[in-house]
């Protein structure tokens, strides 16, 4: 199994930055929730959440969301 982005959000970070959060299962079937700042080859992972269950995801990305958005 490939790695499938599950949910997405993207927008842009205060200093105008793009951003997205992210929810994806990874091939071992657990899920990350993460942060990114930029796009492409300068995308970076500023923050992120691994979880046993899609519902726990769910909840770190909309954690990740009020954090961040």
């Amino acid at each position: 199994m490939d790695t499938k982005i599950k949910k997405e959000e993207r927008f842009k970070c205060e200093d105008g930055k793009p951003a997205a959060i992210r929810m994806a299962q990874l091939p071992d079937g657990s899920f990350k929730a993460a942060f990114f700042v930029g796009r492409g080859k300068s995308q970076s992972k500023r923050f992120s959440f691994r979880c046993t269950t899609e519902a726990r995801a769910l909840e770190s990305f909309d954690t990740l969301m009020k954090m961040f958005s």
